[in-house]
């Protein structure tokens, strides 16, 4: 909610807000067992698409997270798990969730 009142009172003194999203990582919401931050929820209804991914979304390169996910396509990064792009599942995920953002933030 605070980041809708700010985009508002943005555009209200004629700013456009704009946002520069990195969507090949991203930091997880809580840890797994072994303490391990890979587990995603988002309490936002992305039209009937919530985030709720596991250790399947992020690489399987990305030991460090314990991911399960399939091979990166692309270089790691230390500071977060790389999520698994090759998987269809995270990017109709990935694509609600951007779509949210644009049409309701």
């Amino acid at each position: 909610q605070q980041l809708v009142e700010l985009n508002e009172a943005l555009k209200a003194a004629g700013i456009a807000p704009l946002a520069d999203i990195v969507i090949n990582h991203r930091c997880a919401d809580s840890q797994d067992e072994q303490g391990r931050w890979n587990n995603y929820h988002d309490d936002v209804d992305h039209d009937g698409h919530p985030i709720d991914w596991g250790q399947w979304a992020i690489t399987c390169d990305d030991k460090e997270f314990g991911g399960q996910g399939n091979k990166d396509t692309g270089e790691d990064f230390w500071g977060a798990p790389d999520l698994d792009h090759t998987n269809s599942h995270l990017r109709e995920a990935l694509v609600h969730w951007l779509q949210h953002l644009r049409d309701n933030v």
